[in-house]
């Protein structure tokens, strides 16, 4: 047997040491046959790119009018941030609070985290 990682299986809880897998191969369970693990090559490509993409939205979505209201010839664009900035002055503080958790910490954060796991 060679020396590898040990594993259990998730279907038949049998304990068993996983072999190095090969590109494009996959680990099977002795026992059951279910797949372990599996070597898919290039399988960083795919979330690296809607990383890309995401941060791309991302900008977008704060860089460009979130709403437009046209009356009486007059024209009025509000942004994410001028609308967390209204809804303050309004004396909404808590919404103003939580809708910029939501709509700008958070992803900034999350993208920044997935950035820097990547980077390493």
């Amino acid at each position: 047997m060679t020396a590898g990682a040990l594993m259990a299986c998730h279907d038949c809880d049998l304990l068993q040491r996983i072999p190095s897998v090969p590109e494009g191969a996959a680990a099977l369970c002795r026992r059951c046959g279910t797949v372990l693990i599996q070597n898919k090559p290039k399988s960083f490509q795919r979330p690296l790119a809607l990383l890309f993409a995401a941060v791309i939205l991302f900008v977008m979505f704060n860089a460009f009018p979130f709403l437009t209201f046209k009356k009486g010839g007059l024209e009025h664009q509000t942004h994410v941030i001028t609308g967390i900035r209204q809804l303050s002055d309004q004396g909404m503080e808590a919404l103003a609070i939580l809708v910029a958790i939501n709509l700008l910490i958070v992803p900034a954060c999350t993208f920044w985290h997935l950035c820097m796991c990547w980077c390493r």
